[in-house]
């Protein structure tokens, strides 16, 4: 048996006839005519009624829908191997914000090396403003970012890999850890903080704008610039935090517990972004891959 006499077998049925089967791969009548024969006399069964139109026998039924299946998984191989000349040497030159985008990064590349064990990866930290550049200047290929920092930038594609709205950074005795929901006014009454604009400015920006909007601006009492003085203030018990959900340290959360303000918008999240048209293979199959 080989892939003609599959391709002849299923020709004839869509066809009907032996003739119309011919013109529809492109061969002799002759030739079908053998394919079939061939596969009835290795399989040891009919498969065709020679009447007008044809027909197939229960048997040639049943075969038919597995020469389809073979014939799909023959595509599929070549496929398989499609992508590995495509990637076989390629770069993909992979940036970061942070830890946390970090962490979630190498999740991906260890699903993209195991896929495409011949690609070569490489990585990079950047901040917020000079990751986008780093994708326009082509430095790097494909960034992994918040959410809010890649809106409104023109040539860029993204793609949302984990919604998020605000949380609240509290110590895991903490009161309110003990609700079943939160919201924004259940924050009335405590002292809050909140990390320096100079780090995420988009998201700062907007998470400035939703305390305004839900009238609790003014408890926000202190600012920190690096992550480990903001983590340590919250966990001596002086204040709350408030972080967007999608880029949270986790690492420094051991004492901590990140709680979801469930009337936030969902706009903190983490997305992969790369520049729109380009043409490195690489890219479309490792955001594929993160998507599943």
């Amino acid at each position: 048996m080989n892939l003609q006499d599959y391709q002849s077998l299923i020709a004839v049925a869509e066809a009907g006839s032996f003739s119309a089967a011919a013109k529809k791969i492109y061969v002799s009548q002759p030739n079908i005519s053998h394919h079939i024969t061939n596969l009835e006399k290795e399989l040891g069964v009919k498969l065709i009624e020679r009447t007008t139109p044809i027909v197939l026998t229960p048997a040639g039924e049943r075969c038919l829908v597995l020469a389809k299946e073979i014939l799909a998984l023959c595509d599929k191989m070549k496929e398989v191997a499609r992508d590995e000349n495509q990637l076989a040497g390629k770069k993909l030159r992979l940036g970061y914000v942070n830890m946390r985008t970090r962490e979630i990064l190498m999740e991906e590349v260890r699903k993209f090396e195991k896929a495409y064990p011949d690609a070569q990866v490489q990585f990079a930290f950047y901040d917020y403003a000079s990751a986008i550049e780093a994708l326009r200047s082509r430095q790097a290929d494909l960034i992994i970012t918040g959410q809010l920092s890649i809106t409104d930038q023109p040539g860029i594609e993204n793609q949302l890999i984990q919604s998020a709205g605000l949380v609240v950074v509290a110590p895991k005795r903490h009161p309110l850890t003990l609700q079943k929901e939160l919201k924004f006014s259940d924050l009335r009454g405590y002292p809050l903080i909140i990390r320096k604009r100079e780090r995420y400015p988009q998201e700062y920006d907007q998470m400035i704008e939703e305390c305004h909007n839900h009238q609790i601006a003014e408890a926000v009492v202190q600012e920190e610039m690096t992550a480990e003085n903001y983590f340590a203030q919250i966990e001596m018990g002086k204040v709350l935090g408030i972080a967007g959900g999608g880029m949270l340290l986790k690492y420094f959360m051991k004492e901590l517990v990140g709680l979801p303000l469930t009337d936030s918008l969902p706009q903190y999240g983490v997305v992969l972004a790369w520049r729109q048209n380009d043409d490195n293979p690489a890219i479309s199959k490792f955001v594929k891959l993160a998507m599943k």
